[in-house]
């Protein structure tokens, strides 16, 4: 239509991996990223060994990424993760929230270190923030 200015906003969902150990962090994190749209939960995995698996099979955007957890934890699954998909987002949500931690999560290709004791809210606000920045994609239009 003539004279009428269109704004065009790249929306779409943001394929998310969850990997944590806990269970009930992997079930709120799940319920809290569903419940605000533009993502979409492709896989859980309890270990960085399912992460691996995970991250080749479904190609996801956004990992949210756990340190402390069996079989292989996330400071040997984050470059694993990273070499198999370069693109993909890593967050690492941990509650080791020391300097180490965060420094060794950053060197080894964590975009972000976060504090899992952060609110939802706060999360969600600085993914979103992530997601527009790495991928030009508004993940909400509210």
């Amino acid at each position: 239509m003539k004279g009428i200015a269109r704004n065009t906003v790249n929306v779409r969902a943001i394929r998310t991996l969850i990997v944590d150990d806990d269970e009930p962090l992997r079930m709120l994190m799940h319920y809290v990223l569903e419940d605000a749209e533009g993502y979409e939960v492709v896989g859980e995995a309890v270990d960085g060994v399912e992460a691996l698996e995970l991250v080749k099979a479904e190609r996801p955007d956004l990992v949210l990424l756990d340190l402390m957890m069996p079989r292989m934890d996330g400071f040997e699954a984050l470059p694993l993760i990273r070499a198999s998909n370069p693109d993909c987002l890593i967050v690492v949500l941990s509650m080791m929230p020391s300097e180490d931690a965060e420094g060794d999560a950053l060197r080894l290709g964590a975009d972000l270190f976060l504090d899992k004791s952060t609110s939802t809210d706060a999360i969600l606000a600085t993914l979103d923030r992530l997601v527009h920045e790495r991928f030009g994609v508004v993940t909400r239009t509210t």
